[in-house]
């Protein structure tokens, strides 16, 4: 286009003005949208303030290096007009033209990402720009979740290195926020202090001032019996030793002690609810079971676990006899998609992945298993048979009707049935109640993989290494890529079964024929293991065999390990529903649970 307007005539706009109030990019776009309306249609501050409307459509998402742009707006029929990319080819000269004369950071910083992206040759200058206008974002405690500004500092970063350009003011701007920090601002200390773990090199002067600095955090919560935000700088300073290459055994199972005993120290203040005192305690001996054998002797730490497991077994006895009394809402009250929507509203953060994790009963495989048998006796049941096909068309499995079945083959035909009512159960769950849960609470909130890596580090069922796996999962979940998130956490359920089974001394290996070669067991094989039961709840196990290794089941362990199954087919129900299951797990597994209660 031949551009004919001027700096002057876009600041006259009184653009500036209109959004300097704005908190999110969604609102950006809206307020330009309508300022271009007041202009005519055709006249070039209209088509202006348009493309910076449509900019403010996308939203940064940090965690990808290929893809860092994304639409407000994702899901399954709903699609989005302009990708980045096209916009920069549509508007190449306007951009560039742009990105000088906007006195926006924000709009600015966008503009510039755009054009170093997408732009076909790149001009060295547009990447400046956008760093320089990246680290323009508010770090303070007021402002510091408008418009992602975390995200937007680990854009810089991660567009500094990868170009090999000096990280010196970036650095010197987080450090500056996180020694300035207060015990008043709780975890916003914690928030920049994340920043600092993007950084590669740090000088041995700012290793140690950052580490007073968490330390005196995890004191002061300590004292205050403030005991979420104890174990918050507690992990902050594991984290800290190991990305300073100070990764001291001593100094780290000091830490990892520390964390135990706050989830204890929580747990003697929730005599209020015992299964929530009882979660707690069950964190405290999951976290020091972390702790090597070769080092719990000298500190006693197996004693100290016979003493905590005293305390978890008393409270769970409270927690069965005041079960009935309690309700958790969500369970009993969501019953349409229109409530479950309703029950998501107006919730906090951690409020609202509670209620999305227990948005509706998960099937009764006992239940189930009753039904089926009472089917299955009937007359046409015993006269029908079935087939169980794959989904390229191969047959898994044959059954004739159940007159001409006994023993072993008539459990095959109650297995079968039990799935395929399991099979509807769940379906309706996901279409009344998790899918409107869920659309709800990413229409309120952003979830990062910081939050979840917090929740999954909280959970005593997700083993302390896999962490950061398990938030990755249940991240691509919320990013609604269940072809990634069944990926990564499928392999992660069998390492979480075959670590409950090691910690209980059963062994989980098996000498190959003919050789002295140990193999583990296949998830098949660790699921049917008898101590499990006492060690996972069995309706657990049940939904982990149906949806992962029954062969006339969902079978998703072996369409993941082989490769069968189409980028469809992850993301489909069930999918969904196994990704959903495992956030209950985590959540349900962790302190998080007191939420139900709030």
């Amino acid at each position: 286009m031949s551009i004919s307007f001027t700096h002057k005539d876009l600041k006259n706009t009184n653009y500036l003005e209109v959004i300097k109030d704005c908190k999110h990019f969604w609102d950006m776009k809206t307020k330009l949208y309508d300022l271009a309306n007041k202009y005519d249609k055709n006249s070039d501050l209209n088509i202006v303030l348009n493309l910076l409307s449509e900019i403010c459509a996308f939203q940064l998402n940090d965690e990808s290096l290929n893809e860092p742009y994304t639409s407000f707006i994702k899901w399954e029929g709903i699609s989005q007009e302009y990708t980045p990319k096209k916009l920069v080819i549509e508007n190449l000269e306007l951009l560039e033209y742009l990105v000088d004369i906007c006195d926006d950071y924000r709009l600015k910083a966008f503009i510039a990402d755009f054009l170093w992206l997408y732009r076909e040759k790149r001009n060295f200058t547009h990447l400046l720009i956008a760093i320089d206008s990246f680290i323009k974002f508010p770090l303070d405690e007021e402002h510091i979740f408008d418009f992602n500004s975390i995200g937007s500092f680990r854009r810089a970063i991660k567009l500094s290195l990868l170009t090999k350009q000096p990280v010196d003011k970036i650095k010197s701007i987080i450090l500056e926020n996180v020694l300035s920090s207060t015990v008043e601002q709780y975890a916003h200390c914690s928030n920049i202090f994340r920043l600092l773990l993007d950084l590669k090199e740090i000088e041995e002067d700012e290793k140690s001032s950052v580490y007073r600095k968490l330390t005196e955090f995890a004191i002061h919560f300590e004292k205050e019996k403030d005991y979420k935000f104890q174990r918050t700088y507690l992990f902050d300073m594991k984290k800290w030793l190991q990305k300073t290459n100070d990764d001291d055994k001593k100094n780290i199972i000091e830490i990892t002690c520390k964390v135990a005993e706050s989830f204890i120290n929580e747990a003697f203040t929730r005599t209020d609810n015992a299964i929530v005192a009882a979660k707690l305690f069950e964190s405290a001996i999951h976290e020091y079971r972390t702790i090597p054998n070769k080092h719990r002797k000298e500190l006693n730490i197996n004693e100290r676990i016979e003493e905590i497991h005293k305390e978890m077994t008393s409270s769970n006895l409270k927690a069965i006899e005041s079960f009935t009394k309690i309700n958790i809402g969500p369970v009993d009250i969501t019953k349409e998609s229109e409530s479950s929507i309703e029950l998501m509203k107006n919730s906090s953060l951690e409020n609202a992945i509670v209620k999305l994790a227990f948005i509706t009963y998960c099937p009764n495989l006992k239940n189930l298993d009753k039904e089926s048998r009472e089917h299955l006796s009937s007359a046409f049941s015993r006269t029908v048979g079935s087939s169980m096909l794959l989904e390229d068309g191969r047959v898994a499995a044959e059954t004739k009707g159940t007159v001409e079945l006994s023993g072993d083959a008539f459990e095959e035909k109650v297995k079968e049935e039990v799935h395929s009512r399991y099979a509807k159960d769940i379906q309706n769950c996901i279409k009344a109640n998790i899918i409107p849960a869920f659309i709800q609470f990413i229409t309120d909130h952003t979830i990062t993989k910081d939050f979840l890596n917090d929740l999954c580090i909280q959970s005593n069922i997700v083993p302390r290494d896999r962490a950061t796996i398990w938030a990755e999962g249940l991240y691509f979940g919320f990013e609604r890529n269940f072809l990634v998130s069944t990926h990564l956490l499928i392999p992660q359920v069998e390492y979480l079964i075959r670590t409950l089974l090691k910690q209980a001394g059963v062994r989980t290996t098996v000498m190959e024929q003919g050789s002295a070669i140990e193999v583990e067991k296949g998830l098949n094989t660790l699921l049917d293991t008898p101590d499990i039961k006492s060690l996972l709840d069995n309706n657990i196990l049940e939904e982990l065999k149906h949806l992962l290794t029954y062969k006339f089941g969902y079978n998703l362990r072996n369409d993941v390990s082989h490769g069968i199954s189409s980028k469809e087919r992850f993301n489909s129900e069930v999918a969904v529903y196994l990704w959903w299951l495992l956030l209950k797990l985590v959540i349900f597994n962790s302190p998080y649970v007191k939420y139900l209660y709030h």
